[in-house]
């Protein structure tokens, strides 16, 4: 989400690239450093409390969410979202740092990929990884896990004002 804001200009650059800062600290601290797979959703175990469900994929029994911390929805990663998050260091002047993680996720496509198939089946699908990279998913394909390559043609400045000329004008 913070990656939004910033990509869309809700937040001056100044206070993004501190933003920025702070969620790569964050990264830091809880050892998060698989970039080739894309963005956890969460870099903290989300609690029990806060699941609407009584049980699925990824909900906890224990009730500091640390028993399925890293699975789907509770600190699993896809590459859903990274395209904001790439695209929020250009916005704030700092594209090297997004670049860093397009170059990996384009790596990793190149290689494994972000799908494998339909599976309708919990922990089968590579749509959703753990940290490690091992499936959380149960779709295994899903069209969003491609939107980081967006990227690619949204590095370029002219393109990137083109494409955000509603918002920026």
């Amino acid at each position: 989400m913070n990656g939004l804001a910033i990509e869309y200009g809700l937040v001056e650059p100044s206070q993004g690239r501190r933003i920025l800062s702070l969620l790569r600290q964050k990264m830091k601290d809880v050892k998060f450093t698989r970039f080739d797979l894309g963005l956890p959703c969460t870099l903290e175990p989300v609690r029990r409390a806060d699941y609407l469900q009584p049980s699925g994929l990824g909900v906890p029994s224990r009730e500091d969410g640390a028993d399925t911390f890293q699975n789907y929805m509770n600190g699993g990663i896809s590459a859903g979202h990274a395209l904001h998050f790439i695209m929020a260091y250009h916005m704030v002047g700092q594209p090297e740092r997004g670049d860093e993680i397009l170059n990996a996720m384009l790596e990793r496509q190149t290689r494994v990929g972000f799908q494998n198939g339909v599976q309708n089946s919990a922990n089968k699908g590579i749509d959703w990884t753990d940290w490690t990279g091992a499936p959380k998913g149960y779709e295994g394909y899903l069209a969003d896990v491609f939107m980081f390559m967006q990227a690619a043609v949204l590095r370029e400045p002219s393109l990137r004002a083109r494409f955000y000329r509603p918002l920026i004008a």
